[in-house]
């Protein structure tokens, strides 16, 4: 089992999902969830534990992914809390996107300051259209596509690819956990200021 706290998010979701292609028995937790999210969460076939509370991580749970949502810190989240001192495994959404398409030939990450979304989707789409059956992580919900994610058959991985921290804790860019044999960038100004403060740290 599999339980992710946050799950409405469009990454948390997508990840939800990939664990769920993979064979894992999914539950998730969130606050204040509206759609789209929760109605493609739901569509997974996805129960979703309305408000962050200790007892929605099942007692049986392997692993727990955690997301980086502001409501997640652990000493305001009772839930994040929990699950931090369960002794349970547990990854960012990256770390588990990453691990996911590592079993992949060839990875492309899609990165820059905007446009990450639409030419992630897009390349995915041509692809699709083409007849092949990449691996993705759309990080938005797409037209024409059936889902945000989907394993593939293992022979190229498509993500987008977010330069913001991967946790509270992991404050290194989400994207450095994808392992990219190419990237696509698709623009570059500074962003985040936040957490790159000049555009050269950027």
């Amino acid at each position: 089992k599999a339980h992710v706290i946050g799950i409405c998010g469009v990454m948390m979701s997508a990840v939800a999902k990939l664990l769920k292609d993979d064979g894992w028995d999914v539950s998730g937790s969130d606050d204040a969830f509206y759609p789209p999210a929760s109605t493609y969460v739901e569509s997974l076939g996805i129960t979703i534990c309305r408000g962050y509370r200790p007892e929605n991580i099942p007692a049986d749970a392997a692993l727990i992914i955690l997301g980086r949502n502001a409501q997640l810190d652990p000493a305001t989240n009772t839930e994040v809390k929990a699950a931090l001192d369960s002794g349970i495994r547990i990854q960012s959404a990256s770390e588990m996107l990453g691990e996911l398409s590592a079993v992949s030939q060839r990875r492309l990450v899609v990165a820059g300051s905007f446009g990450q979304s639409t030419m992630t989707a897009l390349i995915t789409h041509v692809l699709l259209s083409a007849g092949k059956h990449p691996g993705y992580f759309v990080g938005a919900y797409p037209h024409n596509m059936p889902a945000t994610s989907d394993l593939g058959d293992s022979s190229l991985f498509i993500l987008e690819g977010d330069e913001y921290p991967t946790s509270h804790t992991d404050l290194r860019p989400k994207f450095s956990h994808f392992n990219p044999h190419d990237v696509v960038l698709t623009s570059l100004t500074h962003d985040h200021a936040n957490i790159y403060p000049t555009y050269e740290s950027y």
